[in-house]
């Protein structure tokens, strides 16, 4: 019998950094609120996104791959928990 994967814990999370770069490249935006409004997306959703404390949606994904022209790994990175200490 196959074991069914434990998946708690695994985040797919945006790569803050990236998203400003590509941001500030293809749209000439400053700031986190200029971007925000170039994406079509609250300041608060967008900060939200960028800190970490959501999980983006489908939609969101596929719009920002769509509007940067950039593949998911270039925006997204998934985070999975440490593993736990091995007993000595």
């Amino acid at each position: 019998m196959r074991a069914t994967p434990d998946w708690r814990g695994i985040r797919l999370v945006v790569r803050p950094n990236e998203l400003r770069r590509l941001g500030r490249h293809r749209f000439g935006v400053a700031n986190d609120a200029a971007l925000a409004a170039a994406l079509g997306l609250y300041p608060s959703n967008l900060r939200r996104l960028l800190l970490g404390h959501v999980q983006p949606s489908g939609l969101i994904i596929a719009a920002l791959m769509t509007t940067l022209d950039v593949p998911f790994e270039a925006l997204f990175e998934i985070r999975t928990p440490a593993a736990p200490a091995a007993a000595a």
